[in-house]
């Protein structure tokens, strides 16, 4: 992640159960907040939280980390 950040390259990374401080602060954020954007494609909506201002973990030299949170809502569609 630091050579790709030292070479302008953006870097995307799952947020995983492996870094618990930083999911514990996204999800006392985001929750009970409206989405800052919501998307719908037919009958199923992705809404997205973000913020930019994270504090990394211990091993990212970064000063923040930017999350985005987006859960996708499919519609119940009936079996065949």
């Amino acid at each position: 992640m630091h050579t790709a950040d030292r070479l302008g390259l953006p870097v995307v990374a799952r947020l995983k159960g492996n870094l618990p401080e930083l999911r514990a602060a996204v999800e006392q954020r985001f929750a009970g907040r409206v989405p800052d954007h919501v998307w719908q494609d037919e009958d199923d909506r992705i809404e997205i939280w973000e913020a930019d201002d994270f504090d990394p973990w211990n091993a990212l030299a970064w000063p923040t980390v930017r999350v985005m949170r987006y859960p996708q809502h499919k519609a119940k569609r009936p079996s065949l």
